[in-house]
């Protein structure tokens, strides 16, 4: 499959508001407006494109010429500032096709290319295993876990954190 990171656009909206409409995508991702309709994700898209302090973005991540998810990449502060999270997530008829694998590679990529960042690092729902081999496929290595970090439902959740350095070997 051919993936692409790129700009958000208008147009994306119905399409990103029926990928978070799907109850399995938003299991392990961030609280988002639940239902999530198209005026949710025009918000989305105009506040992702107008992010202009480079501290964070936001890319569609596209497959095959198809809207596949999202991926995002935030510059931490003050002390943190040479790090960034990111997070992603792919609708879910497109799940263990490699999309997130290779969408978090270029953002990698990106990131390390075109920034001062020397660590990116991405928390994941501790029953999260594809997200984490996803993180492990592109070089990130566990780093621990973080007890009872999440909120999620109403329940409590573990996180473990991945991270990697610039210059270590992505795979």
């Amino acid at each position: 499959m051919h993936v692409v990171l790129r700009k958000w656009s208008g147009s994306d909206a119905a399409e990103l508001a029926g990928i978070l409409s799907e109850d399995d995508v938003h299991e392990f991702i961030s609280d988002l407006p639940r239902p999530y309709t198209q005026k949710n994700a025009m918000e989305y898209i105009a506040a992702a494109l107008n992010s202009s302090d480079g501290n964070f973005q936001s890319f569609a991540i596209e497959a095959d010429g198809r809207l596949a998810g999202c991926i995002s990449a935030e510059r931490g502060k003050n002390v943190y500032r040479m790090s960034a999270e990111i997070g992603y997530y792919i609708a879910k008829p497109l799940w263990g096709m490699g999309i997130a694998t290779a969408a978090v590679g270029k953002l990698v990529q990106f990131i390390f290319d075109n920034t001062d960042i020397i660590r990116i690092y991405s928390t994941v729902f501790a029953g999260n295993a594809a997200s984490a081999r996803v993180l492990e496929k592109c070089g990130f290595r566990r780093e621990g876990t973080l007890k009872c970090a999440l909120v999620k439902n109403g329940r409590l959740h573990d996180a473990h954190i991945y991270a990697l350095i610039k210059g270590e070997t992505l795979q």
